[in-house]
């Protein structure tokens, strides 16, 4: 949890990227997932990377948050193994900031919010919760 906060007090700390650079830099991110890339995954993702996801109990997610690129990378990368290339991920924007969109067989099934600082990834914020996400396009795409 100190870690956790800690990412968020870094994230807070940091200017914003510009919207174009945020936009390229999760896309690169899409892009290495859907291509299998592990080396261009961790040249986007730091070191000190965090993820956070929430779903609710009610359906399957991790339950305390993976630290480090390597980590975030490897589960990233099984999740593709498990499942196939049955998701579709799109850049958007989420609560005014960069983010992904991820859907299956055309329904929303989770959002994502990025921080990024120095063009990599700092943390990643998924909600998989069907409770909390909202399916108001126009709220998180851009």
């Amino acid at each position: 949890m100190v870690r956790a906060r800690a990412a968020l007090d870094r994230a807070k700390e940091t200017p914003p990227v510009s919207r174009a650079i945020a936009e390229s830099i999760v896309t690169r991110f899409i892009d290495a997932l859907a291509h299998g890339g592990e080396k261009a995954l961790l040249g986007i993702i730091a070191q000190d990377a965090v993820l956070v996801a929430d779903g609710g109990g009610k359906v399957p997610s991790i339950l305390n948050p993976l630290y480090g690129s390597d980590r975030i990378m490897r589960f990233f990368r099984g999740l593709l193994r498990k499942n196939g290339n049955v998701f579709e991920v799109r850049p958007g924007t989420v609560n005014s900031g960069p983010g992904m969109l991820t859907f299956r067989d055309g329904q929303l099934v989770s959002v994502a919010s990025v921080s990024i600082q120095d063009d990599r990834i700092t943390a990643i914020y998924s909600v998989n919760n069907p409770g909390k996400i909202h399916t108001d396009q126009q709220s998180h795409t851009s």
